[in-house]
């Protein structure tokens, strides 16, 4: 393994300079284009906000999605940063979001039904294997008994949703325009994957690089931060079935994920620090821990306690020990 790393940076050290930032330069193309889908969702919903506004949000939410696990904080961390820079209402920019991974529905089931091949292949049983039908066919009888048995419950929620998110409709023509620029944005992160192997001379076709993206995708949802260590296993696993070497794999791996999770995290978070989002990112970061502590934090010693001549409403001063002695004072004389 050792050597396999070592061949792995010489490979990186000699990386087609002008292949690796086409990819780069797709990836920052990449984000822009997630700007302007969400930017025609607003516009469907009839917000008109600035490209500027999404685009910033979504680099600083990639930032987020990096450092945090699961890739829940960074969709939160979207919906609060577009609301403090536009003043939108959370329930609507909450409908935005809805309807923004929406669009990316159609374009992910296509490119998992064509990866499927390849993700079967991955599986550590053959296609083929009694063992493997068995376990596909006790899945597919649970499912269906676990619908059956909550199909009511499941009717009901499906019915409030549509009744929740019918009150924020979206005009059709910006949401086809969203659904198209959605199916672009998937080829062109195949292709990015594509440029990033042609860089380091590593044989993969348009087709090939399609199942890498789901992998990337499927990695990411992985409880680890930033999906470390399950998008990476994937990659590599997936370019040495398509006959890459392990050095070439882990090459392509590590050129592939210095571009989409060292450079976006630190873009993202250089911005996020430029328009004054720490503040948003440390309170949100505080109420979390205190959520997770459990332990209240220390009062404040002088909380509760009204300013000197505030009338009958602050509470009296507790007399000392000489003052009990001397008794009650004596009034004043006139």
């Amino acid at each position: 393994m050792t050597a396999a790393l070592r061949q792995a940076w010489v490979q990186l050290q000699g990386a087609s300079l002008p292949y690796a930032a086409a990819a780069l330069i797709f990836y920052a193309v990449s984000v822009v284009l997630m700007g302007q889908r969400w930017r025609l969702i607003l516009r469907g919903m009839g917000q008109r906000v600035r490209l500027r506004d999404t685009t910033f949000t979504h680099l600083t939410s990639v930032f987020v999605n990096n450092v945090t696990p699961g890739r829940v904080g960074g969709e939160v961390f979207r919906v609060a940063m577009l609301r403090r820079r536009t003043g939108l209402p959370t329930r609507q920019v909450i409908a935005s979001l809805g309807w923004d991974r929406l669009t990316d529905a159609v374009p992910v089931v296509l490119m998992l039904a064509l990866s499927l091949p390849t993700l079967l292949r991955v599986l550590p049983v053959r296609v083929e294997s009694p063992l493997r039908l068995g376990l596909g066919a006790a899945v597919a009888g649970l499912l269906a008994g676990w619908a059956l048995w909550r199909w009511p419950r499941v009717v009901a929620l499906r019915r409030r949703y549509v009744q929740k998110l019918a009150v924020f409709t979206i005009r059709r023509s910006e949401l086809f325009a969203a659904m198209l620029l959605s199916c672009f944005l998937w080829a062109l992160d195949s292709f990015r994957l594509w440029l990033v192997a042609a860089a380091l001379q590593v044989p993969l076709s348009g087709w090939q690089a399609v199942p890498l993206s789901m992998v990337i995708l499927l990695g990411g949802l992985f409880p680890t931060i930033g999906g470390l260590g399950a998008v990476e296993g994937g990659l590599t696993a997936a370019l040495c079935l398509f006959g890459a070497r392990l050095e070439q794999a882990l090459a392509v791996t590590a050129l592939e994920r210095g571009i989409s999770y060292v450079l976006a995290t630190g873009a993202g978070g250089a911005l996020l620090a430029a328009l004054g989002g720490g503040s948003l990112w440390r309170t949100a970061r505080g109420k979390q821990a205190a959520a997770q502590g459990g332990d209240a934090p220390a009062a404040d010693p002088t909380q509760g306690l009204a300013a000197p001549g505030a009338g009958d409403a602050s509470p009296a001063r507790p007399l000392l020990p000489s003052e009990l002695a001397a008794g009650p004072a004596a009034p004043l004389n006139h």
